[in-house]
């Protein structure tokens, strides 16, 4: 289906389900509010593509950007490819079908139809999650639009047990039937499309962030000059040893962000932006 409330390079994109689109597009656009540096013909490699709204995103700010979509369930990745299509032959990403880990392998996900953006190899990210603070809060004026274009009329119109059930739905993804997916590590990615400077790596891959970046060798560390990570911190120290992998290669200045809407639900998710220049919003370690 198409979504009609987001649109990049005058066309809406292509979203597995109603308001998918619209949340994501409003989280993407907030990694560019910390500082980092884009440029013309930069290379992005995007880990956990979903249906391209980053990849967009960096194309609309980046002329030329050479980015690298990798996406591991397959249905996503048939709709990131409509998503990029929009561009020449020469302008489109590279759609990568597989995920991203410590090693290479066949792993299993978990996919979700209703929210695939909850998909995930590890569904014990989304355990912490209270559901009843998630149904108060998108029945609350607090709630950003974004969320709410998934809904036929605003959710305090909804019975709170039909809410509840559409959240747990969506946010207990270990309930749904598993999918074999092939995970490569980001250093068989570089090589494989010789790679020689990465000037910004996205990672967003739903409790997978360690094993991704476990998968560079010590050489693919000193080609990247900044870092996006979504870091489900439900695992003590996930967090704090991310940063640390950041900072021990070179990515000194650093953003830590918690959204409002994540603290609300319980949800313990930061974001983690590394660079090796000054961002223009930093909270220095």
């Amino acid at each position: 289906r198409k979504a009609k409330d987001v649109v990049y390079h005058g066309k809406p994109v292509f979203e597995s389900s109603a308001g998918e689109a619209s949340s994501i597009a409003h989280q993407v656009r907030g990694y560019f509010e910390h500082g980092l540096v884009l440029t013309e013909e930069m290379t992005v490699i995007d880990a956990g593509a979903h249906i391209g709204l980053f990849a967009l995103e960096i194309l609309e700010r980046c002329r030329g950007a050479r980015v690298f979509c990798c996406e591991p369930i397959p249905s996503t990745a048939a709709l990131l490819r409509l998503n990029v299509a929009r561009f020449s032959e020469r302008e489109q990403p590279v759609v990568l079908n597989c995920g991203l880990g410590a090693t290479s392998s066949v792993e299993t996900f978990f996919y979700n139809p209703m929210a695939s953006m909850t998909s995930t190899a590890y569904p014990d990210v989304f355990d912490p999650v209270d559901v009843e603070s998630y149904v108060s809060w998108f029945r609350s004026s607090d709630c950003p639009k974004a969320y709410l274009t998934a809904f036929p009329v605003h959710p305090k119109y909804i019975p709170r047990h039909v809410l509840r059930h559409f959240m747990v739905k969506a946010m207990k993804p270990k309930r749904l039937p598993p999918v074999r997916c092939e995970v490569r590590t980001l250093q068989e990615v570089i090589a494989a499309h010789s790679i020689q400077e990465i000037g910004l790596l996205k990672v967003d891959v739903e409790g997978a962030e360690e094993d991704v970046i476990n998968g560079l060798s010590e050489d693919d560390w000193g080609k990247i000059q900044a870092v996006v990570v979504e870091v489900h911190d439900n695992v003590e120290g996930r967090f704090s040893r991310v940063l640390e992998k950041c900072l021990g290669h070179g990515l000194m200045h650093y953003a830590e962000v918690v959204e409002p809407e994540f603290a609300r639900v319980n949800m313990p998710m930061k974001t983690l932006v590394a660079a090796r220049y000054p961002l223009r919003k930093e909270q220095q370690g």
